[in-house]
C-alpha cells in the first residue's frame, strides 16, 4: 500500500503462509518489525506437537525475488512449554530494545504474562523448528481496569507499538455470548502498557469498545452468525491513529482515530 492506503502491488500474502504444506491451517497473520528483520507471526492447527494451534513465525527475507515478491524463511513453532488446553491464538508481538528477543504478550487477564524467545540468526535455520517461549514478566491486572472493560475477557490483537519511551499500545479484542449462548459478539479497544518497569504492567483500558455508528445494530440485532469486528494492526501518524480491521472475516477497512482524544476520553489510566 502507498501512504493513502491505496493497494499498489498485486502480492496475496496468504500465498506466502499456504505454500508450505505445514500451514495450511494457518491463520490471523500479521506482520512485525524486530531490528532489521521482518517476520510474519501468526497461528497454526499443529499435529506433531499438540492438537491445537500453537504460534508460529517466519521470516520475510530481504531478497527481492520480482514485482516485490519476497522470498520466506522456514517457519518457526512458539512452543510455550506447557500442557495447554486451549489453543494458543493472537499473542501480541513486541520489541523492548534487544534485537535478539521477541516478545510476546500471551495473556491480558487475569494477568499480563509476557513470554520471550531467542531469535536464532537466519543462517542457522534451514528447517522447521521449535523455539521454546519462556516467561519473562507477569503483573496481576489491576481490579479498577478489570472492572473498566465490561466486554468480555481481553484477548490478544495487534502487534505491540511504542507510544512513547515508556509506554506501549495496542487493540485487543474480547467477545462475549451477549444475545444467546452460542453465538459470539466481538469487540475491540485499547490497552496501553507501561515497559520502563519491571515487570511491565498494563496501566490504561478502554472503557468502552471502539465502534464505527452503524456497528451492532440492525444485522447484528437478527443475525444468527457470529458478529466480528477484529484489529488486525495499527499505525501512529502523528496526531491520528491508523487501525486495520477486518469485519466477518471478509471485509478489510482502515480505521482514522484522533489518537489523543481517545487517550483523554475512553481510556481508564491508573
Amino acid at each position: 500500500m502507498d501512504a493513502t492506503f491505496k493497494v499498489v502491488t498485486n502480492v496475496d500474502p496468504p500465498a506466502i503462509l499456504f505454500s508450505y504444506h505445514d500451514a495450511v491451517f494457518g491463520e490471523d497473520a500479521r506482520l512485525f518489525i524486530s531490528g532489521k528483520r521482518v517476520f510474519v507471526v501468526f497461528n497454526c492447527l499443529d499435529k506433531s506437537i499438540r492438537a491445537n494451534r500453537l504460534m508460529r513465525i517466519l521470516e520475510i527475507l530481504p531478497e527481492i525475488i520480482d514485482n516485490l515478491v519476497f522470498s520466506v524463511g522456514p517457519i518457526m513453532v512458539l512452543d510455550p512449554n506447557e500442557g495447554c488446553v486451549m489453543p494458543e491464538k493472537n499473542w501480541v508481538p513486541f520489541s523492548a530494545g534487544d534485537s535478539s528477543e521477541l516478545l510476546f504478550i500471551r495473556y491480558m487477564t487475569p494477568s499480563l504474562i509476557v513470554v520471550k524467545i531467542e531469535l536464532p540468526s537466519r543462517d542457522t535455520v534451514d528447517k522447521l523448528v521449535v523455539l521454546n517461549a519462556q516467561n519473562h514478566s507477569i503483573s496481576a491486572l489491576h481490579p479498577y481496569l478489570a472492572l473498566a472493560w465490561k466486554y468480555g475477557e481481553l484477548r490478544g490483537g495487534t502487534p505491540l507499538i511504542a507510544l512513547n519511551s515508556s509506554h506501549f499500545i495496542s487493540m485487543f479484542h474480547s467477545y462475549g455470548n451477549f444475545r444467546s449462548s452460542d453465538i459470539r459478539t466481538y469487540f475491540f479497544g485499547l490497552v496501553v502498557v507501561q515497559v520502563d518497569i519491571f515487570p511491565f504492567k498494563i496501566v490504561g483500558i478502554s472503557k468502552i469498545p471502539i465502534k464505527g455508528p452503524t456497528w451492532y445494530q440492525g444485522m447484528w440485532m437478527n443475525s444468527a452468525f457470529d458478529y466480528v469486528y477484529y484489529p488486525g494492526s495499527i499505525h501512529i501518524d502523528g496526531s491520528f491513529l491508523h487501525v486495520a480491521y477486518g469485519r466477518q472475516d471478509y471485509y478489510g477497512w482502515i480505521a482514522k482515530l484522533n489518537l489523543s482524544a481517545l487517550l483523554s476520553e475512553d481510556v481508564a489510566f491508573i
